[in-house]
């Protein structure tokens, strides 16, 4: 007879733990869903209030970078060019001939970038 009962104490206690386990599986299920719901909220974009003021900030950075790498092109183009130029006169002791034609030759370099960059740009505007 004490068999029984250590059998009938065991599924007791089975059952009590199955019941612990299931309520503990719940309460972390119901966890997970609230955090899963807290992290779509904090993922999800924001509606911008102004309207398109978030795009026109983009679209004036944008513009802002492409005029800045254009004068950096076309400064440099300018500033390297002629100081070959000179360079090559120091070398063959001439006359400022190789100055004035690659000062000539740097500005035609510049303006080419800079129409490169401009077209670029407007076609990759223009495909959005």
């Amino acid at each position: 007879m004490a068999k029984g009962k250590n059998t009938h104490d065991r599924s007791a206690a089975d059952r009590d733990m199955g019941r612990d386990a299931e309520s503990e599986e719940a309460s972390l299920q119901a966890r997970l869903a609230k955090l899963s719901d807290a992290l779509e909220k904090r993922q999800a974009p924001s509606e911008p209030n102004d309207g398109g003021a978030d795009s026109a900030r983009q679209s004036l950075g944008a513009a802002t970078n492409l005029g800045l790498r254009a004068l950096a092109e076309f400064v440099t183009a300018i500033v390297v060019a002629p100081l070959i130029g000179w360079q090559i006169d120091a070398w063959f002791k001439t006359g400022p001939i190789f100055l004035i034609i690659f000062l000539i030759l740097g500005m035609v370099a510049g303006l080419v970038n800079v129409y490169r960059m401009a077209v670029g740009a407007a076609s990759t505007r223009g495909s959005k």
